[in-house]
């Protein structure tokens, strides 16, 4: 039996249903966040990784959609701390908290409350893998028309179209365009490349998600690799020139991009920095770095 947090408390999963008729689910006016918590069977507990940053974008995605977040990041944390420990999965998990307009029927502008509601499941121990990748003809949806800074579940049909494209055609995965042709994000993902000594990355402005595992890698090739960082437009032919390209999330973790349409990367396996990169974010995430400390929330295992 698997529990979520729904209507104010913790039930069975099973038990935590909506109406086909609630707003959200009509419209998509809901957001969400993606969260891990890694578990170290040594230490017998759970590390939630940068909840504080999550709760922060968190709180944004609502303002946002003009959602009403009630819950406080003590809060937020003392609910995944009973969720985690009641459903005692020996493994990591996947965290999702989600606040949805929760008015019932027909008619998108009526004024709607919302309802805040979590559950978690297992997840796989992330790996690094070798992704076939292709720059797909779906573009990134503006910032304009959806701020691209909040994680709001209706905008998310912008993916679901790209991936399906280039799972179409043949690909692992998708990388978006601006309309202005720059890259942007790939499926979920931010977008990583490498040339010489520089890690270069799309700027916020450049329609991408306020990324928590992008703001990480950052500070770990700056830090531990002592790497330029660079925050700038990239064009498809400069990506395609890369020495190195990579993509990353909360869920994903890092993956090398070996190919781009018919274009190979580098010798067509993941490169050195990027292998480097995923130990080290490995690392950050299961409370081996000295960052960790300050990253890491440990939810101790019922079983201590």
């Amino acid at each position: 039996m698997a529990y979520a947090y729904f209507n104010n408390q913790i039930v069975d999963e099973n038990e935590a249903l909506v109406s086909i008729r609630t707003h959200a689910f009509n419209y998509g006016t809901a957001i969400f966040e993606g969260i891990k918590a890694y578990y170290i069977e040594a230490n017998k507990a759970w590390y939630i990784f940068r909840l504080d940053d999550h709760y922060r974008r968190f709180a944004n995605s609502a303002s946002l959609l003009g959602l009403e977040l009630k819950v406080t990041f003590d809060g937020f944390l003392d609910i995944f701390n009973q969720l985690i420990k009641r459903n005692n999965f020996k493994s990591d998990v996947y965290i999702r908290p989600m606040l949805y307009t929760d008015r019932l029927g027909i008619g998108m502008a009526k004024p709607t409350g919302c309802s805040f509601a979590i559950y978690i499941e297992p997840f796989p121990p992330p790996q690094l893998k070798e992704l076939r990748s292709m720059i797909v003809d779906t573009i990134r949806t503006p910032s304009e028309a959806i701020p691209s800074s909040g994680k709001i579940a209706g905008a998310y049909v912008n993916n679901y179209l790209a991936q399906k494209e280039a799972a179409r055609n043949g690909y692992d995965t998708a990388i978006l365009k601006t309309m202005e042709g720059l890259i942007s994000e790939a499926f979920g993902m931010a977008v990583f490349m490498v040339k010489g000594n520089t890690l270069s990355t799309p700027r916020l402005e450049d329609d991408i998600l306020e990324s928590v595992t992008r703001k990480t890698i950052m500070h770990l090739a700056k830090i531990y690799l002592k790497m330029s960082i660079s925050e700038s437009p990239i064009p498809p032919e400069i990506l395609l020139d890369a020495d190195e390209v990579f993509v990353c999330g909360t869920g994903s973790a890092v993956n090398a991009v070996v190919s781009i349409g018919n274009k190979i990367i580098g010798d067509g396996k993941g490169g050195a920095i990027t292998k480097r990169l995923s130990e080290l974010y490995l690392q950050a995430v299961r409370n081996g770095l000295v960052e960790s400390s300050q990253w890491c929330y440990k939810v101790p295992s019922i079983d201590q």
